[in-house]
């Protein structure tokens, strides 16, 4: 008997049938003598023939003789209960015990998937703490948990086998829209990332997930990938940003091409300047050459023009590739080339006018000598008139030179102080480039925030509206609910109070001051109708009212009367309609057993006392009576069915 209840706990009904199971087990005759590895729970073929009709309150079982060599105890009682119960249970679960428990526990999805979750730590740990949870009580209710010094654990060894792990993971996987994924997994040790959820699978299992009380493995796997998907949208915005990067960087080397080409641009103009102020030079030096300066000089203005064509060219097509910040940092460049190329020029028209003074001075000198030579050489004084003229001219022509240089370094100075004045404004223009720049990052900042908070306001102004008509309806609901408790139906009121208080669970969100919850009659009202509730399961079957019940003395059946003119019996252990006994014409108002159970009597509105047998050796025998003149003459068929008449 130990063993059995090792494998029971001491659960009644599964205490019978393992019972039942070995006594009908001992009856059996022995097809064959069993061997010493065998080790079944049977007596030596020698003796077999005597000990099979012995009584069970005699055989070994009961004085513990011959447990040696010839039997196991452990193993018979548990190859009773494997092949009796736990194999195939649903096919041989007659009684519909073990099925009552698997209904309970799948009563729902989102019930059934916080049971499965807690009943999966139960397996996996032995036990767990009891905290009082509306789980860890629901899980009770269904009785395949036992609380045993304020821990959970599963109530007997035959519960622990017919719902093992694997059933737990099959039934899950039955519920969970993503089982493929967490087995795979779990299966590479919580390594292999292509394994979880990503974009619309995810938000699939997050939304089914909401509400829901699941185990660790299934919220470390679905925060996994969560974290899995953000890692990716990170990386891929960096992807972008290098990109942008990229076209930036470009950008900036087309940019300073573009800069070396103007530069290359001003250089040439440099140049053409330079040699146009040779040519100048030139005409001053020999005056005899003027025509070939004028020449150079309308050579190097059209190679001038050109270049500041070119100039222009590429200025134009930069300042279409750049922003307004480019333009004025293009505007400055530009600015401080002109002010550098006004600079040399100054520089050479300096030079310029130092070498027309030098040349005048020569022009000077020399017609101070013609003069001397018209004084010393009077016979040839028209030559040296002449000679004095010339030199005249030339002094003449150098004097204009000079005056052109002058103009032309009072341009030079001109146009520096311009190209200063417009280095000047593009250092000003990019200043205000920067500062808009600025200005605008900043507050495009601002009204990112300023969008962000106001949504984050709207969201939470949105749930706490949700709570509170929640909170109201929970309110209202828990009064009702108690209300109707004392009325009737209290089961019905029971799981609409459960229902409620699952529901302001999920508001409070583990919150454990009682002032944080948004309502307080759910929580009363259970609590009330747990204390208070006596209605432990309902009967239904009847058409009408109900009179009068009666147990049998055995508590094994219930016998009730109803207007509906009709008896019914109930297996009080299954709780289900064993018969229904008609044959009154009216009304039944009560019923009541014999003291030996055999026999059932019914009163009735239609006037009459009805008796009914339930015993069957009784209705037996009482068949045999009635066909005792027709057996007279039929020996084979009376040893058939009445062998004692």
């Amino acid at each position: 008997m130990q063993e059995v209840l090792a494998w029971t706990g001491g659960q009644p009904l599964l205490t019978q049938k393992v019972c039942n199971l070995l006594k009908v087990t001992l009856k059996k005759p022995l097809s064959k003598p069993l061997s010493y590895e065998e080790r079944g729970f049977e007596f030596m073929v020698s003796h077999s023939l005597q000990q099979r009709n012995e009584k069970i309150d005699n055989s070994p079982l009961r004085s513990g003789e011959g447990l040696g060599e010839r039997f196991l105890i452990t193993q018979l009682v548990e190859g009773v209960v494997r092949s009796g119960i736990i194999e195939n249970w649903e096919a041989q679960d007659k009684e519909e015990h073990l099925k009552t428990i698997r209904d309970r526990i799948l009563v729902n999805e989102q019930i059934t998937v916080a049971l499965l979750g807690l009943y999966q730590q139960i397996l996996q740990q032995s036990e767990i703490a009891i905290n009082g949870s509306p789980e860890q009580m629901r899980l009770r209710l269904t009785g395949v948990v036992v609380e045993q010094q304020t821990k959970l654990r599963v109530y007997n060894k035959i519960y622990g086998n017919v719902f093992d792990i694997n059933w737990v993971e099959n039934e899950l996987g039955k519920l969970r829209p993503y089982t493929n994924n967490l087995k795979a997994w779990q299966e590479s040790g919580y390594q292999d990332e292509s394994c979880l959820l990503r974009r619309e699978d995810l938000e699939i299992a997050r939304v089914w997930a909401g509400g829901k009380s699941l185990s660790d493995v299934d919220y470390r796997f679905l925060s996994t990938s969560v974290e899995a998907e953000l890692n990716q949208k990170v990386a891929e915005a960096e992807v972008r940003q290098n990109k942008a990067l990229e076209k930036e960087k470009k950008a900036n080397q087309r940019l300073t091409e573009a800069e070396g080409k103007t530069k290359r641009q001003v250089r040439i103009s440099i140049v053409a300047s330079v040699f146009l102020a040779l040519s100048i030079i030139g005409a001053l030096a020999a005056l005899i050459t003027a025509g070939e300066a004028i020449k150079k000089q309308d050579l190097a203005t059209s190679k001038l023009n050109n270049a500041n064509k070119e100039l222009q060219s590429v200025t134009d097509q930069k300042q279409q590739a750049e922003t307004a910040f480019t333009k004025a940092q293009a505007n400055q460049k530009s600015a401080n080339a002109n002010l550098k190329k006004a600079t040399e020029d100054v520089k050479k028209k300096e030079q310029d006018l130092l070498q027309k003074d030098q040349q005048l001075n020569i022009a000077k000198e020399k017609e101070k000598s013609a003069n001397e030579a018209v004084g010393k050489a009077q016979g040839d004084r028209q030559q040296a008139q002449q000679q004095a003229l010339l030199a005249q001219k030339q002094r003449q022509q150098a004097e204009q030179a000079r005056q052109t240089a002058v103009d032309g370094l009072t341009l030079a100075k001109q146009q520096q102080d311009s190209a200063r004045k417009q280095t000047g404004q593009a250092k000003k223009d990019r200043e205000i480039a920067l500062k808009q720049k600025e200005d605008a990052q900043q507050q495009r900042r601002k009204a990112q925030q300023l969008a962000q908070t106001a949504e984050n306001q709207r969201k939470s102004a949105e749930a706490q509206r949700k709570n509170a008509l929640t909170a109201t309806r929970l309110e209202q609901v828990g009064v009702r609910t108690l209300r109707q408790f004392y009325v009737g139906r209290q089961i019905e009121n029971l799981v609409e109070i459960m229902r409620a208080g699952k529901e302001l669970k999920s508001l409070v969100k583990g919150k454990p001051s009682l002032a944080d919850y948004p309502a307080y009659s759910p929580l009363f009202s259970l609590q009330e109708i747990l204390l208070n509730i006596r209605e432990r399961n309902q009967l239904e079957g009847h058409q009408s009212e109900v009179n009068s019940v009666a147990y049998s003395p055995d508590g094994k059946t219930l016998a009730s009367a109803s207007w509906d003119k009709t008896i019914k019996l109930w297996d009080v252990g299954t709780r289900k309609e064993v018969a229904s006994l008609t044959g009154h014409q009216g009304w039944v108002s009560s019923v009541v057993f014999s003291p030996n159970g055999k026999t059932l009597a019914s009163g009735s509105l239609d006037k009459t006392i009805k008796l009914w047998s339930i015993d069957l050796d009784d209705l037996l025998a009482q068949g045999c009576n009635y066909l005792n003149d027709y057996l007279a003459t039929r020996d084979k068929l009376r040893q058939e069915i009445c062998p004692n008449k």
